[in-house]
C-alpha cells in the first residue's frame, strides 16, 4: 500500500468573476487540511482549455490570475499550468506541434512566476496506436518536451494524464526527468466514479478507456500504475456524487497504490433525447465546479498520509 501524498486538482475556473476567486479561496482554504507532508497540486489553465493561445490572450488572462495567486495563502497551494498535447485537425485527433507546445510552457515559465510546473493533458496510452499523417513521430516527441520542462522548471514538477497506461515513451521520458531532479506524477486513470467496475467495486477498478492490458485479460487498477518506474501515479475520478462514495474512492485509491488521487461530483456532458424526439445536452461541469464533498476528500487523503 503506498501513502497519499497529496491532491491533484484540475481547478478550470477563471478566477476573474467574484464567483471564481471565491471559489479558488473555498480550494486553498481546504488544502490548508491537508499534512505537512503532503501537497495540494492545483492545475491551472490560464488560456481556454483546448485552444491555441495567442500572445495578447496570455497578457490578458494573466492580470485575473496573478490577482488570484496574490490572494491565495503562500505553499497552500502548489500551481501547475495546463498544457493540451493534442487537437483536432480536420477531424483527425493529432498531437501537436512541438513548437505549440513550448510556446504555451515559455508562457508559463517566463510571464507567470507562481507556476511551479507544467501538466500535460491527453498524452499517448498504450493504445496510441501508430503515428499519423501530420502529426510529429511518438518516438522523440516526449523525451524533447520533457526536457524543455525541465529546462524550463528546474527540480520543479511535471503532471502526465493519459487517463489510463502510459505509453512507453511517455513512461521513458518520466523516468529520465525523474532522475534529472524533477518530480514526475503520472496519472494512469481518469474515470467516472461509476465506471470504476460492474455493479460494486470488486477486486478491479479498470474504467471504461480500455483500461485492459494488451493481452486482453481481466486487470486491476494496480496493473495501471506501472509500479516498476520511479514516478508517482495519480488518479482522477468524477461524477462521484455522494460523501460515502468520496471517502470510498480516496480509501480505493490508496490502498490501490496510488499516490495522488482527486475525486468530484462533478459531471460529464451528457445528450439527451425525450419521447417527443427533443434533444438536451447537460453542461460539463467535470472540472468548471468546485466539488460538493472537497473537505471530505481532503480529509480522507490526510488520515492516508
Amino acid at each position: 500500500m503506498a501513502l497519499l501524498k497529496g491532491i491533484i486538482h484540475p481547478l478550470y475556473i477563471n478566477p476573474s468573476t467574484s464567483d471564481g476567486q471565491a471559489n479558488w479561496n473555498t480550494v486553498a482554504q481546504a488544502a490548508r487540511g491537508l499534512a505537512r507532508n503532503q501537497t495540494y497540486y492545483a492545475i491551472v489553465a490560464i488560456t481556454p482549455l483546448g485552444e491555441a493561445p495567442q500572445a495578447d490572450e496570455y497578457d490578458d488572462s494573466l492580470q485575473a490570475y496573478d490577482t488570484a495567486f496574490a490572494n491565495t495563502e503562500p505553499d497552500t497551494l502548489v500551481y501547475i499550468g495546463y498544457v493540451h498535447l493534442h487537437s483536432t485537425v480536420n477531424g483527425v485527433f493529432l498531437r501537436r506541434a512541438l513548437d505549440d507546445v513550448k510556446k504555451d510552457i515559455d508562457m508559463y515559465a517566463k510571464k507567470a512566476p507562481t507556476i511551479a510546473g507544467i501538466f500535460f493533458d491527453e498524452t499517448d496510452s498504450q493504445w496510441a496506436g501508430a503515428d499519423k499523417a501530420g502529426e510529429p513521430p511518438i518516438k522523440d516527441y516526449y523525451a524533447i518536451l520533457f526536457d524543455y520542462v525541465s529546462a524550463n522548471f528546474p527540480e520543479g514538477v511535471l503532471i502526465t494524464n493519459s487517463g489510463t497506461s502510459a505509453a512507453n515513451e511517455v513512461v521513458a521520458a518520466a523516468k529520465t526527468s525523474t532522475a534529472a531532479g524533477m518530480s514526475v506524477i503520472l496519472v494512469t486513470f481518469e474515470s467516472p466514479y461509476d465506471n470504476a467496475s460492474v455493479g460494486d467495486w470488486g477486486a478491479d477498478w479498470t474504467g471504461n478507456h480500455g483500461c485492459l492490458p494488451l493481452n486482453g485479460t481481466a486487470a486491476t487498477w494496480q496493473d495501471h500504475l506501472q509500479t516498476n518506474d520511479p514516478t508517482s501515479k495519480g488518479a482522477i475520478v468524477h461524477d462521484c456524487s455522494t460523501s460515502v462514495d468520496t471517502i470510498k474512492a480516496v480509501n480505493l485509491a490508496n490502498a490501490r497504490g496510488c499516490e495522488y488521487i482527486f475525486v468530484t461530483d462533478g459531471k460529464n456532458s451528457v445528450t439527451l433525447t425525450d419521447a417527443n424526439g427533443k434533444v438536451t445536452t447537460t453542461p460539463d461541469t467535470t472540472f468548471s465546479i468546485v466539488p460538493t464533498y472537497l473537505t471530505d476528500m481532503v480529509a480522507t487523503v490526510k488520515t492516508c498520509s
